[in-house]
């Protein structure tokens, strides 16, 4: 019985300690990108005007690293950005530019693997709506017959726009460019 009454304690403390960290440790996430999945608005409601943002493209190419999934990301301080350019340059030496995350954040879109030259990927578009900032990005494939290189790629972009809590959504489309 009284092992009985001590596994029971012990349980009852394990529950409030997580219910603790539940709703009271703060946030591990800082300095990490974040899906767009995860980004939270604290913006009030905004008029419903579709408004274009400017952004401008900071990196692309075909990541260093093993980038195996298609996936977006928000970096919006230093650190966080650190990790986004190391998944587009891998260890390679290139020189970080300089982003100043009081006026403005980086969202990097990875198209993942994909089995042959010829596909790429690109922030088209970007614009505010209400609560939203919708990233509009095509994800452009080789039609069939193209010659492509027959190398495992991982197409990526990098683009800086200004600063903004919006809920960020990704708006994809996919075209296949016909062969010349």
């Amino acid at each position: 019985m009284r092992n009985t009454l001590v596994v029971l304690a012990l349980c009852i403390i394990a529950i409030l300690l997580g219910a603790y960290f539940y709703f009271y440790a703060p946030d591990s996430g800082v300095g990490a990108p974040t899906s767009f999945e995860n980004q939270v608005a604290s913006v009030p409601s905004a008029p419903e005007i579709e408004t274009d943002v400017a952004f401008s493209v900071l990196d692309s190419g075909a990541s260093a690293s093993d980038m195996a999934e298609r996936k977006n990301y928000a970096a919006r301080d230093q650190e966080a950005f650190l990790r986004v350019w190391k998944l587009a340059h891998g260890d390679d030496k290139m020189a970080v530019p300089s982003i100043d995350f009081s006026k403005e954040y980086v969202i990097g879109v990875f198209a993942g693997t994909k089995s042959s030259g010829g596909h790429a990927i690109e922030v088209t578009k970007v614009t505010d709506t209400g609560d939203i900032r919708t990233v509009a990005i095509t994800l452009t494939a080789p039609g069939a017959g193209c010659v492509t290189t027959q190398a495992l790629t991982q197409p990526y972009q990098l683009v800086r726009v200004p600063i903004s809590m919006r809920y960020l959504k990704a708006a994809e489309s996919v075209e296949n460019v016909p062969c010349e």
